[in-house]
């Protein structure tokens, strides 16, 4: 029992590093950096990304689907270069935190808004981000529209404009991500815990990384992003360092759902109401970060936002 939690702390501690390095290389080569939400409201996905995709000042924007033309089309875009967008969406609205700094030697700011299924956008409230680092690691809005965000190594609520610590694992908490029954997901990249409302543990999946992967990009092996599927119980997860997306069945069963090519590495995942929204990001240095959006539903596979 302790060999096997030494060995998970040190597998921690790497994920930790070995992130911060792979930020830092993502943002000094491609002028990008692997960030960002992928939820489904309303029954329509929405991601966020840089618009446009070929410029390097990174514009953050947020994406969706026009139900009209079924075309991919942003709408919201940052006026700040070197921004960032994060989502979350509960049943009743959806909330995205832009992230910016208004000139080189400004501090980084933070605005929250709110958006209902008419698409019209609100700007809610504002503050500094560098002291809380809200967004980058999972966040989320509480009945009083108020800020809980995962900020390593805790979960804390931003309140009056101070952090106010709201829960500690037994592990430190890099990533969370809240349901649409109040449930939540936390994660180290190593291991999943399913949390409720009142941060009581549900279930634990551990052992889902390949311990040696071939050829991880950027030398990173961690799960990058997880959802749940409420009806199914089943968990889906990017699994970064092997490439592949990975669904866990209700019985512990692990299956591939999506291998990516060595060009690619498993990004961001979300369950629709009958479908699975998967997303790659591409891992060549010295070129910009290339998107791939897929669809999986009724047991076919749609590549919405391909970049050409």
């Amino acid at each position: 029992m302790v060999k096997f939690e030494f060995k998970n702390r040190i597998n921690q501690l790497k994920v930790v590093s070995i992130t911060f390095i792979v930020t830092f290389v993502f943002f000094v080569v491609c002028k990008a950096h692997p960030q960002g939400d992928l939820v489904v409201f309303n029954n329509q996905p929405f991601w966020t990304f840089v618009h446009p995709l070929e410029d390097s000042g990174h514009y953050a924007a947020l994406f969706t689907i026009d139900k009209g033309t079924n075309e991919v089309v942003p709408i919201f875009v940052s006026t700040y270069s070197g921004s960032d967008v994060f989502c979350y969406a509960n049943n009743e609205a959806f909330y995205f935190l832009e992230t910016y700094r208004d000139g080189n030697e400004a501090k980084r700011q933070f605005v929250l808004y709110k958006m209902d299924t008419t698409l019209a956008v609100i700007k809610l409230y504002g503050g500094e981000v560098e002291r809380f680092n809200i967004g980058s690691n999972g966040f989320y809005v509480d009945e009083e529209e108020q800020l809980v965000c995962a900020k390593y190594p805790n979960i804390y609520k931003l309140k009056n404009n101070e952090l106010e610590l709201l829960y500690t694992h037994s592990y430190e908490i890099n990533g969370l991500r809240k349901l649409k029954n109040n449930q939540i997901l936390i994660s180290d990249g190593v291991q999943i815990t399913l949390l409720s409302e009142d941060f009581k543990t549900i279930k634990v999946w551990k052992s889902l990384l390949e311990e040696h992967p071939e050829n991880a990009p950027l030398g990173m092996n961690k799960i990058f992003d997880y959802d749940y599927d409420l009806e199914n119980h089943s968990l889906v997860v990017a699994d970064w360092g092997s490439r592949k997306f990975k669904e866990v069945s209700q019985n512990g069963d692990v299956h591939q759902i999506e291998q990516l090519d060595m060009h690619y590495a498993a990004h961001l995942v979300c369950y629709g109401e009958n479908e699975l929204y998967l997303m790659g990001l591409s891992t060549d240095i010295g070129v910009m970060i290339r998107p791939i959006l897929i669809r999986l539903f009724n047991e076919k596979k749609e590549v919405l936002w391909p970049y050409e």
